[in-house]
């Protein structure tokens, strides 16, 4: 039962997805052209989303809970669609239901580890932004935001005053506990290892997509891929993080 609500859940995703596209007039393919550039796009996105996979199954390795490097990236890999659905809750909690069915092990646990991933993830691909901010804008209020943002998550994942001042406010808002992993920093830097890689492969991918658009395309301005993602993960109530991925994407390269 759980299997085919999975299921459903992410094809609900997709249709929020088309639907949304439709409606703002943007499936519209006349411009599309092959080359070699955009072909190595696609490549370096691919093995970038193996390697997300892999993220999720190093993470649950490092707290003892050992499934296949392969289901691993199947569990990943299938929920990722749910990021369509406003709130992306189900982005967090759908692989941790997946991977529960397999281990025995409650959904609770696995989906605090599935936060404690994500939360890394948020932090290595801003950190890796900072490239794009300095070339492009310098020492500026865009880069300063950026600054802000990053040390905002350190703190409130590293650390424990205010780890513990955040969930005081977020508790007193809600009217309801909340659970938000505290992360030592040796646990954050193992779960760090395969972010930077997929952060980076998908840099390149995007880097490869704007060459088969424009000759132009100046290799920093890569980085600004993990930027446009990690903003659009963080803004909670778009789905999949639209319009403002791309929105951070156009003024970068304009």
């Amino acid at each position: 039962m759980k299997k085919y609500l999975s299921s459903s859940i992410v094809f609900i995703s997709i249709a929020f997805l088309l639907y949304y596209l439709w409606s703002k007039k943007l499936l519209d393919f006349s411009v599309f052209k092959w080359n070699w550039a955009l072909l190595l796009s696609f490549l370096f996105l691919f093995v970038g989303f193996l390697s997300s996979g892999l993220s999720w199954w190093y993470a649950l390795k490092a707290h003892q809970i050992h499934i296949s490097s392969i289901y691993g990236i199947k569990t990943h890999g299938l929920p990722i669609f749910t990021k369509y659905i406003p709130g992306k809750v189900m982005t967090i909690l759908g692989r941790a239901s997946q991977v529960s069915d397999k281990t025995k092990t409650s959904v609770g646990t696995l989906s605090f580890i599935s936060l404690k991933e994500q939360l890394v993830y948020l932090i290595v691909g801003l950190s890796i932004s900072f490239v794009p901010s300095i070339f492009t804008y310098g020492l500026s209020w865009i880069t300063l935001f950026l600054v802000l943002t990053i040390l905002g998550l350190v703190l409130i994942v590293f650390n424990r005053t205010a780890h513990k001042v955040l969930i005081y406010l977020i508790t007193k808002i809600k009217k309801k506990p909340i659970d938000l992993p505290l992360i030592s920093i040796s646990n954050g830097l193992k779960l760090s290892y395969f972010n930077i890689l997929t952060w980076l492969l998908w840099s390149f991918g995007f880097y490869f997509f704007g060459l088969s658009v424009s000759e132009q395309m100046l290799w920093h301005r890569a980085f600004v891929f993990p930027l446009g993602v990690t903003y659009g993960v963080l803004a909670i109530l778009m789905p999949g993080g639209i319009g403002v991925r791309e929105s951070i994407f156009t003024g970068y390269l304009t």
